[in-house]
């Protein structure tokens, strides 16, 4: 269909292809997002022991290579045994992504802190961004719901809130002080 369409045709700034292959893109992501959850929500319970302290370490590293302005801190303790599934990746992926995808890559700084608690593990992903608008944050792990300006399904952070409560976690987001955001995740641990 894209190829039907003259570009010099349409009296627009906004070239018409590049829209459509943007709205394909974006459908597309929220095809993969669906999967997912319907994935989750029908797995059965299945679950592996599964180190959370290398899953951050490989999306901090696709982060780095996708982003490289975006400076990133980390303090990761070794071994932290969760039970998930093959979708735990994708919580950190999307928690990363929305950082980067919602403030200046250049002018950012992620931090991601994970550590071994009495009874179980705690991983803070945290931004200098400009936060969360307060007026969504309330409802910002809900379906649908974004900010603003942005190019989202509104189907990311339900993603990630479902997918931590089904491993039997939690997860909170805050305000950081001076600027950004801070998402809180505590998972049950696994000998």
């Amino acid at each position: 269909y894209n190829d039907t369409i003259d570009p010099g045709a349409i009296d627009s700034t906004v070239d018409p292809v590049e829209g459509i292959d943007d709205r394909t893109a974006d459908i597309e992501r929220l095809l993969e997002t669906a999967n997912v959850v319907l994935e989750s929500e029908t797995d059965g319970g299945e679950s592996e022991r599964t180190d959370l302290s290398a899953v951050l370490r490989e999306q901090i590293g696709v982060l780095r290579s996708n982003a490289p302005a975006v400076r990133i801190e980390s303090d990761i303790d070794d071994e932290l045994y969760v039970e998930s599934n093959h979708f735990v990746d994708e919580v950190f992926r999307n928690l990363l992504d929305n950082a980067v995808a919602h403030n200046d890559a250049a002018d950012l700084t992620v931090s991601v802190s994970a550590t071994r608690t009495d009874d179980g593990v705690v991983v803070e992903i945290a931004d200098d961004g400009s936060g969360i608008p307060e007026r969504i944050r309330d409802e910002v792990f809900d379906p649908g719901v974004r900010a603003d300006g942005s190019s989202g399904d509104g189907l990311g952070l339900y993603l990630v809130r479902k997918l931590v409560e089904s491993y039997g976690g939690e997860i909170t987001v805050t305000d950081r002080s001076p600027s950004g955001t801070r998402f809180r995740l505590w998972f049950p641990g696994s000998r």
